[in-house]
């Protein structure tokens, strides 16, 4: 059990310095790295607990106890910056809860001497558990159900909305995420148990709690995982989310409530027409509606409103139209026979096989291969 701990703690560092790496000009995935960071620390602290080091360095004993006020709270803001969720109050009034008791802990606690803290772990050791761990372990699982459910309904909620800034969703990915959250919420209705047998000397329940901590480790290390290998839209914030300096902030809030006028309207989506079928951005597999707007030099939002009043679809719609159109272009051309069709897909801009083909055969009714059989072009390579 102790080489597991280890091997989790050092491997859930090295995770954290990658996403960090990874994400480094995103608040988005700075939060993330800090939630798996915090996790491998957590794990290694348990290690010194499980293999006895406390009893000659005291001070690490309880260096974790304020960490799962913090878990819950990054989860939601990595998953608020995913969706770009506007925030009605600052973000530091989120870590207050873990500020409050980092305060009584550290007073009460952290800076009595280190023969108070081995009296104290004893005291653990032989069951006798103090109330204020009992009221404190009930608050941190409170708080990570409201967060984890928040975060799971946030998603839920905005998920389709990611359409508006990304050309490119992959469904796969976001069903994973969502099944990632829904494990968590049942990893903390589990604590909720545990914390009962706290409180009520139920031994067998309380006796959950390594594994269950365990547990929660992995799925926050796989969301890590997947986050670092995945497309990078878990990675790219939407233009009006929490990424935004408040000035910038401020900018979005007022112009939004502006609507470009007819005359207007025409001219940029003759503009964006141009530049689609000139410099084909849309061959970029990670295009946002952000990045394009910067190309036209004009608000996302009012690039947002031109492809919804003269095409009638959102932006994801919009880009992934361009590229399904050059993908049959590609398919009924003889001289593309030795592409695979996942080749044509990938450079025409899509990044996911599945989505590929379901957006394929949503606007043809016919599969890739099926498609390219009908224009009677013959291949040794359909894949």
């Amino acid at each position: 059990m102790d080489a597991i701990l280890l091997a989790a703690a050092l491997q859930g560092l090295l995770l954290s310095f990658g996403l960090l790496a990874r994400g480094r000009h995103e608040r988005g995935g700075f939060f993330l790295a800090s939630l798996v960071g915090l996790v491998a620390i957590s794990l290694g602290i348990e290690y010194a607990h499980l293999v006895r080091l406390v009893d000659w360095q005291p001070h690490l004993i309880g260096l974790n106890h304020s960490f799962p006020f913090l878990y819950s709270v990054l989860l939601w803001l990595y998953i608020a910056a995913l969706v770009g969720f506007q925030h009605r109050l600052p973000v530091y009034w989120h870590f207050l809860p873990w500020a409050t008791h980092f305060f009584f802990v550290f007073l009460f606690f952290y800076a009595q001497s280190a023969e108070y803290k081995q009296l104290y772990l004893r005291s653990l050791e032989a069951g006798r558990i103090p109330l204020e761990i009992s009221i404190t372990g009930m608050a941190k699982v409170a708080q990570g159900l409201a967060y984890t459910l928040w975060s799971y309904l946030l998603f839920r909620k905005n998920a389709e909305k990611l359409g508006e800034y990304y050309a490119n969703i992959d469904d796969q990915a976001l069903r994973w995420l969502r099944i990632f959250l829904i494990s968590l919420l049942v990893n903390w209705l589990i604590a909720l148990y545990e914390v009962y047998g706290l409180l009520t000397g139920n031994v067998q329940a309380f006796a959950l709690s390594g594994l269950t901590n365990l547990a929660s480790s992995a799925l926050i290390f796989l969301i890590g995982y997947w986050v670092l290998f995945r497309p990078h839209i878990f990675n790219r914030i939407a233009a009006s989310g929490i990424m935004q300096d408040p000035q910038r902030a401020d900018q979005v809030g007022k112009y939004q409530k502006t609507r470009l006028a007819d005359v207007e309207t025409d001219r940029q989506f003759e503009k964006l027409e141009h530049l689609m079928r000139v410099d084909e951005p849309y061959l970029n597999a990670g295009l946002t509606l952000q990045e394009l707007a910067d190309e036209l030099g004009i608000q996302a939002h009012l690039l947002s409103q031109v492809i919804n009043r003269k095409a009638g679809v959102n932006f994801f719609q919009y880009v992934n139209a361009y590229r399904l159109r050059r993908v049959q272009k590609a398919l009924q051309a003889p001289e593309s026979a030795n592409l695979s069709i996942l080749d044509i897909a990938f450079e025409a801009g899509f990044n996911s096989k599945s989505s590929f083909n379901t957006l394929f055969r949503n606007a043809t009714g016919k599969t890739p291969q099926q498609f390219r059989i009908a224009a009677g072009v013959s291949t040794s390579s359909t894949s």
